[in-house]
């Protein structure tokens, strides 16, 4: 019998604006800088809020001025190493 290994999945996610219609190869051509750190479970805009490139959404206009994030598509990825 073959002892179990438990991955953790809830840390190191990124985050990246996916060009339209991108499939996995594209996602893998995004350069490492354009990824952001993120939170799984969470949001583009979270990650986006936390690493500081959009300002807070709930003060004075700022949700309208932000409807853009939800317009585009959003790439995520995790590495990690799977067992055998």
């Amino acid at each position: 019998m073959i002892p179990e290994r438990l991955i953790d999945l809830h840390e190191g996610w990124q985050l990246a604006e996916a060009p339209h219609g991108a499939e996995a190869a594209a996602l893998a051509a995004i350069p490492a800088p354009d990824w952001l750190p993120a939170a799984v479970p969470g949001s583009a805009h979270a990650a986006l809020l936390a690493a500081g490139r959009v300002p807070g959404p709930f003060h004075g206009r700022n949700e309208t001025q932000l409807r853009w994030v939800g317009e585009r598509r959003w790439g995520w990825r995790l590495d990690f190493e799977g067992g055998e």
